[in-house]
């Protein structure tokens, strides 16, 4: 069964879309905020496709849960922030996460404001900041 693009547009409009953590990390780094792939999902063509029945860890097909994890930031060696108890997905079998992309667009507010505020090192409670 191959996933419909029509139905990842849904999804995405409906804000339905997952990040794994080191998805986030390497977004960061590169500047690429969750909306900017939110609208490649809406406007993008699929290249490739894989079923996909129930939400199972990709990398060992466990079942995931909902749990809390940290989620570290380092930029450039100026500055290393440490998210807690941020909301995600959690792989029963293997401790892979991934994250809402509501979750990804508040710690992505998360961090640039703790830059702005001269934060250069530090931890942050998710459920404060966000």
């Amino acid at each position: 069964m191959e996933i419909a693009a029509d139905l990842i547009r849904v999804l995405a409009e409906k804000d339905r879309i997952a990040f794994k953590k080191h998805s986030i990390l390497r977004m960061n780094q590169r500047g690429i905020l969750a909306d900017e792939v939110k609208e490649v999902l809406l406007s993008g063509e699929i290249i490739e496709s894989k079923e996909k029945k129930a939400m199972k860890c990709v990398l060992c097909s466990g079942g995931m849960e909902r749990s809390a994890i940290s989620v570290p930031y380092e930029m450039d060696q100026e500055y290393i922030l440490v998210v807690r108890g941020v909301p995600a997905w959690v792989c029963r079998q293997c401790g892979d996460s991934f994250l809402d992309i509501s979750v990804v667009r508040a710690l992505e507010k998360i961090v640039a404001t703790a830059r702005q505020n001269g934060v250069t090192m530090g931890f942050i409670e998710y459920r404060n900041a966000a």
